[in-house]
């Protein structure tokens, strides 16, 4: 019976790790991918600097953290971070473009893979964060703070936008968990 217990300890530990080092794969692709659309979008609005800088800085965070803790779970964290980082470059790259806001539902699908709901907590604080943040700063007339291409989001508008990023993190993080 013990050897029983002990052989599906070690089934269980191999199948985790198989899902870890898929997921970790996926992500060298997705990233590169994302780092790859924030040059793309430079040139809209001559947004080079962001594009290398700050997607530059979010790719040497993850992979920096990954080589420096290899047996820990943190670059996941990170790895959220960072997706919630490129979504508000991409936000801010194309001034507010509407469509760069489902950079976060994508990112949030991405760490389904991870099969670990906790992931979702660090892009969700990024996301309202930035969103909260950058709405209110561009309603009060702030020039440069790129968070929609109007001229300003009405409070209901935003609380619509908040509860439906909020029910597809939730989603996000129950089919993880599941």
């Amino acid at each position: 019976m013990e050897s029983t217990v002990a052989e599906i300890q070690k089934n269980t530990g191999s199948f985790s790790q198989q899902i870890k080092e898929r997921s970790d794969k996926l992500m060298n692709y997705f990233l590169i991918c994302f780092f790859i659309s924030g040059l793309v979008l430079a040139p809209f609005y001559d947004t080079w600097l962001i594009a290398f800088g700050v997607g530059g800085f979010s790719l040497f965070a993850y992979y920096y953290i990954k080589a420096t803790l290899p047996d820990s779970i943190i670059y996941q964290y990170v790895l959220s971070v960072v997706l919630g980082i490129f979504m508000a470059q991409g936000i801010y790259q194309m001034h507010g473009m509407f469509e760069m806001h489902f950079i976060a539902f994508i990112a949030s699908a991405m760490l389904i893979t991870y099969q670990n709901w906790k992931l979702q907590i660090p892009l969700v604080v990024v996301v309202l964060i930035h969103h909260t943040g950058l709405a209110f700063l561009q309603n009060i007339g702030v020039d440069g703070a790129y968070f929609t291409q109007l001229n300003g989001v009405e409070l209901t508008s935003f609380i619509i936008h908040i509860i439906l990023a909020a029910l597809i993190f939730f989603i996000c993080g129950l089919w993880s968990y599941l």
